[in-house]
């Protein structure tokens, strides 16, 4: 069995999530990308690039203060 953890990686420490595809994981990334857009008051053109161009430019966007990145895992089954 196959997941699928996203970590964001910011200036207070890390947060993870776990999702059953990748294309979930990344879709949650570009979510809480916006939202962080909106909360920094720069919700403008950013908020209507599309899901690829924000998570190809977030380094640079966020200052370089934070990162994703989606990490597939393999769970045994028996174990879980």
């Amino acid at each position: 069995m196959k997941v699928y953890l996203l970590v964001w990686s910011h200036k207070h420490g890390h947060d993870y999530n776990c999702f059953s595809s990748e294309k979930l994981a990344y879709e949650h990334g570009i979510e809480i990308m916006r939202n962080n857009l909106y909360e920094w008051g720069e919700a403008g053109g950013l908020c209507l690039e599309s899901g690829e161009v924000l998570w190809d430019s977030w380094p640079e966007i966020s200052g370089g203060s934070e990162f994703f990145e989606i990490v597939p895992l393999s769970v045994d089954p028996s174990t879980v």
